[in-house]
């Protein structure tokens, strides 16, 4: 799963977990999902800090603007 992936899945089993506990404030269900989405939470975030980061070039001076293209 990708890290968004992993995002999305958490916040579904969170409203998962809320509906559970809404039914049923005593049950164990809702504890499940909230420790689940917590994985996924977890997961999402290592895989966004492992991916590589976007190679953005540097501007030049001259796209920097207050220099002028040599001649």
């Amino acid at each position: 799963m990708t890290a968004g992936e992993h995002y999305r899945e958490a916040e579904r089993l969170l409203g998962e977990a809320a509906e559970a506990h809404a039914a049923n404030p005593l049950g164990p269900g809702s504890k499940y999902l909230v420790a689940a989405a917590q994985v996924h939470a977890t997961l999402a975030t290592t895989a966004a800090a492992a991916a590589p980061a976007a190679t953005v070039p540097a501007p030049t001076r001259f796209e920097l603007g207050g220099s002028r293209a040599p001649e």
